[in-house]
């Protein structure tokens, strides 16, 4: 769920031209990922949850 250092995932789909792309991306972790979420948005619904 965290990783320490961005690990690549590589990934193959369709895309809306019905060919096969192929995508490498580095992924953060979740935790890492939400957290960099909840600190960067000003919603007000992330303010009434942040209660919780």
């Amino acid at each position: 769920m965290d990783s320490p250092d961005k690990q690549v995932i590589k990934f193959t789909y369709i895309n809306q031209y019905d060919s096969a792309a192929a995508r490498e991306y580095a992924f953060e972790g979740m935790i890492r990922n939400l957290e960099r979420h909840y600190l960067e948005t000003d919603s007000g619904v992330v303010i009434v949850l942040a209660k919780y």
